[in-house]
């Protein structure tokens, strides 16, 4: 297996463990760190495709949408949305403000529909590589 090929699925492989641990941390009712968790995962895929598309490192980077506007990934406006979202779960859930607000928007609705768009996104991010 060449390097690129291993790159790619030590990324995956670990977009997979984060993802699992996400279910896990909702199963727990952690909402705000399964969110968290999911954005990692989401964040690991692109870094996957990103491999795939550029055969370079990925960069050094949380941001998803700069991962997905440098990989030269087209969304549809739906995606993208979601992938806003998805992105903020990261500053959120480390740096929550003094009001809490974020950890107060996790309910289990919350996390649950996030999570179910995660698990989407990343079969449709799978399809593409």
């Amino acid at each position: 297996m060449e390097k690129k090929e291993k790159l790619i699925e030590y990324w995956l492989k670990t977009s997979d463990f984060d993802y699992e641990a996400a279910q896990i941390l909702f199963q727990g009712a952690k909402f705000p760190h399964a969110l968290f968790y999911l954005h990692l995962s989401v964040e690991k895929m692109l870094k996957a495709f990103y491999i795939k598309a550029r055969a370079d490192h990925p960069p050094k980077t949380h941001n998803l949408v700069l991962i997905i506007r440098e990989a030269g990934l087209e969304l549809s406006e739906e995606k993208l949305e979601i992938m806003l979202e998805i992105n903020g779960f990261n500053q959120e859930a480390r740096y929550p403000d003094e009001k809490m607000a974020f950890y107060k928007k996790c309910t289990r609705e919350f996390a649950a529909d996030y999570l179910e768009k995660g698990r989407e996104i990343r079969s449709w991010l799978r399809l593409k590589l």
